[in-house]
């Protein structure tokens, strides 16, 4: 346990990461726009789930100065909402319109607001009682590195999200407005076509428990950080592929030679030799036969994902690792076929989380921090028999790194006060 004294200076040094990490993804983004290279990576989704999963976020954030959080939705009945889009984009494009509105607001209440418009066309709406925007400053603020003037001073950003916002609502077929004045708020708005998905979709409601009998895949592990060769091994081990772990480059290109695995997922930073390094010479010396071979880095800028490919890597997962990123590796590289298991759903009676420990879980689920959820564990506990078996529940999806599980879990159980 950290005391005060190293706890500040730590919480410092995070912050400042995550701020510069922000900065040269922003920059990078920009570029890119620049350079008309951005593209859309479409896929199914359930829009409620990432509704909710910002929800839990921005209720921490307007927590902290006591402003009134709302999420609003207009003409959607059920949930979940299988939809066909860019569910990252979408997410950056919120995250970003509704930091801004909690940045720049000292009183009153910050909503997301929802509305199906029908035939897929859903109305999407930042609503903040913030300072406002004069009329001249409007079409300014979409600018790389414009601020404002009412807002110079105040912002801790980079003054691109709202540049990089508006490129992205175009690239989905959308156009980003606003609505604002001095002292009366504003409004950010933008229309979506976001296809619903046919049928139950493929938004998963089922959790991976094995590969079916007659499937044997073997895998190697190669990173220089043991706890992350352990978080790996426990996903893959946990569904039955048998794993090798080794700790550098040089290892993972003898113990190819030596194991011949299926598949191989290699960290790109490590000492002695690299996962760039590696992967290029496994490819000139096992040839066809080499396994599949699978990036694994801290980055999370999506432009590298195409310079791994380029240099021999058959895909790329980004850290933290999921588990269902990786069960989608060995389907995609390898054909695997999976045993599954129903979502526990539906038997969680009697119990009522209080509203701040669900923001908090959810928020939790939201960043991958599996280490803050199971700081509350003990406190869900606490709160009967059922409470014991949904802290033993949420533990188990907890140690398989099965993030959509939790957060289907949360998503069942009221909230208390």
């Amino acid at each position: 346990e950290l005391g005060d004294d190293l706890r500040q200076p730590i919480d410092t040094i995070e912050r400042s990461g995550s701020h510069l990490l922000a900065l040269v993804n922003d920059i990078l983004d920009i570029s890119r726009i620049e350079a008309d290279r951005l593209e859309l990576v479409e896929t199914d989704f359930d829009l409620a789930a990432l509704i909710e999963e910002l929800g839990a976020v921005f209720a921490l954030a307007c927590a902290e100065k006591d402003l009134a959080w709302h999420i609003e939705w207009n003409g959607v009945e059920q949930r979940p909402v299988p939809v066909h889009g860019d569910a990252g984009k979408l997410r950056q494009v919120l995250l970003n319109l509704l930091a801004n509105a909690v940045k720049f607001t000292d009183a009153g209440e910050v909503r997301l607001r929802i509305a199906s418009q029908g035939d897929d066309r859903y109305l999407f709406e930042v609503i903040d009682t913030g300072s406002g925007i004069p009329v001249e400053e409007q079409r300014r603020i979409f600018e790389p590195f414009a601020r404002g003037e009412m807002k110079v001073g105040k912002s801790e950003g980079t003054g691109l999200g709202l540049a990089i916002s508006l490129r992205h609502v175009d690239l989905m077929g959308g156009e980003l407005a606003v609505e604002s004045a001095p002292d009366a708020g504003s409004r950010f708005f933008f229309f979506l076509v976001l296809p619903s998905v046919g049928g139950e979709g493929r938004v998963e409601e089922r959790r991976v428990v094995r590969l079916v009998p007659g499937c044997t895949v073997r895998a190697l592990v190669a990173d220089d950080v043991a706890e992350n060769r352990d978080v790996l091994m426990q996903i893959l081990s946990g569904i039955g592929v048998s794993v090798q772990e080794v700790e550098d480059g040089l290892q993972a290109v003898a113990a190819v030679a030596d194991s011949q695995p299926d598949i191989a997922f290699l960290d790109i930073w490590m000492p002695e030799m690299d996962g760039l390094q590696a992967v290029q010479t496994i490819r000139a010396e096992c040839g066809e036969d080499r396994p599949r071979l699978v990036a694994v880095t801290a980055s999370v800028l999506e432009h590298e994902r195409q310079q791994y490919l380029d240099a021999g890597f058959d895909e790329f997962v980004s850290k933290p690792v999921e588990a269902g990123r990786l069960f989608a590796c060995l389907v995609d590289l390898l054909g695997v076929e999976y045993e599954y298991r129903e979502r526990e759903t539906g038997n969680w009676e009697g119990i009522v989380l209080p509203e701040d420990l669900s923001r908090r879980l959810q928020a939790a689920v939201e960043f991958g921090d599996m280490a803050e959820l199971e700081e509350h564990l003990d406190r869900i506990a606490a709160l009967g028999e059922q409470g014991r078996r949904l802290a033993g529940h949420l533990s188990d999806l907890s140690r398989r790194l099965d993030l959509d599980g939790i957060a289907a879990v949360l998503e069942e159980i009221p909230l208390g006060k």
